[in-house]
């Protein structure tokens, strides 16, 4: 994770016109939307709209609130530094989850039979058109096979929706 972070860092960042306290609010807000991840449910409850994230090791709750994920476009020159650092953080935000998220949910060739999602099972379900820092964490309600007996969709309860995404665009979280 901390490579991924230092990379997408770096590529967003790299060759950019930002003084020294604009660096540091986009790595304050990188930093934010890093610690703002889900580990797991605070409690058994599926319908618990907070999971627990490093901020609540760190802060004693979720975090902070986080900047506005659209950037206001209209010419206003006060303002268009703030804008480039928020712009600097959403790309930041898009890098890093192309980076880090397909770590987490390794595909590799079936030479060795691996644990299937199960009902029950704590997920992230990814997307890539969420806003920033909206980490829709769920619980699978039911699970659909393949022809090789192996989950290929699943039913996942997230807050008070239902979502139906493939099994590649789902992350298990190992709940202790």
């Amino acid at each position: 994770m901390i490579k991924a972070a230092k990379k997408a860092i770096h590529a967003v960042c790299g060759e950019a016109n930002v003084t020294d306290e604009e660096l540091m609010t986009a790595f304050i807000g990188a930093e934010s939307l890093l610690n703002s991840r889900p580990i797991m449910y605070q409690t058994a409850n599926p319908c618990e709209e907070t999971p627990l994230t490093p901020n609540h090791f760190l802060y004693g709750q979720v975090g902070g609130t986080f900047a506005p994920d659209s950037v206001d476009k209209t010419e206003f020159q006060p303002k268009k530094r703030w804008r480039r650092v928020q712009e600097l953080i959403s790309h930041f935000w898009r890098r890093w989850l192309k980076e880090w998220l397909p770590c987490q949910n390794v595909r590799s060739r079936w030479n060795e039979e691996k644990r299937d999602l199960k009902v029950g099972d704590v997920v992230l379900a990814i997307s890539s058109d969420l806003p920033r820092a909206h980490w829709p964490l769920g619980r699978i309600t039911e699970i659909y096979q393949g022809k090789d007996n192996h989950v290929r969709v699943a039913k996942v309860q997230v807050w008070q929706n239902s979502l139906l995404p493939p099994a590649n665009k789902l992350i298990h979280l190992d709940v202790v």
